[in-house]
């Protein structure tokens, strides 16, 4: 999912009420299989009830520049995941967030503490905004 520029200042996640995220299959990497499908079977959504669909939830995670030119420039370039039973997303600053797939609601976090000033030494930019293009689940006995 890239959003465009202008939603630099906002993350926005929407979702649908007719299809429950809950009962669904992991979705646990990018384009949901290894071979980058983007494929899922969801027999209540039709070409006859599309236009009917509404927005269930947003959530922002508030990881932006602020415009400054303190903060480097965000881009959100990252493909959320579905896997044990949560919505997993990384942000620009790669702080990892999980939400609650039905309603939104954030249920953990994890902030590697990313320099994010724009001439940080230590971040050897090549002038391309912060992003984070992705995460991936996996488990074991």
């Amino acid at each position: 999912m890239t959003l465009p520029f202008s939603y630099h200042t906002a993350l926005l996640f929407t979702l649908i009420t007719t299809v429950s995220p809950v009962n669904a299959a992991d979705w646990a990497s990018y384009a949901n299989s290894p071979g980058g499908g983007r494929y899922v079977e969801y027999e209540e959504i039709t070409p006859d009830n599309i236009d009917a669909l509404d927005v269930a939830w947003t959530f922002h995670s508030g990881d932006v520049s602020d415009g400054s030119g303190d903060i480097s420039q965000t881009s959100f370039q990252a493909t959320p995941i579905y896997f044990d039973g949560k919505l997993i997303y990384c942000t620009p600053f790669s702080r990892v967030i999980a939400l609650d797939p039905a309603t939104g609601e954030q249920l953990w976090s994890f902030d590697p503490k990313v320099d994010t000033r724009q001439t940080a030494a230590t971040r050897k930019t090549d002038g391309a905004p912060l992003r984070c293009r992705g995460v991936t689940g996996w488990s074991a006995d």
